[in-house]
């Protein structure tokens, strides 16, 4: 399986930091294995996206 980077998130067209070097597990809903992992938001990330969603940054 290819993965894809984990140390920024795609939001809005932007490449961003998560802020944390935290991940969360992504499961199939039908089987519950674990399928691939994500990066956790931060609260620096979570309040840049909002800014990037609003056309603010």
């Amino acid at each position: 399986m290819e993965s894809l980077p984990l140390d920024c998130l795609y939001v809005d067209g932007h490449w961003i930091s998560p802020g944390t070097d935290e991940t969360i597990a992504v499961e199939n809903p039908a089987t519950e294995e674990v399928i691939g992992r994500t990066p956790a938001c931060g609260g620096r990330a979570t309040a840049v996206a909002h800014r990037l969603r609003a056309g603010q940054a």
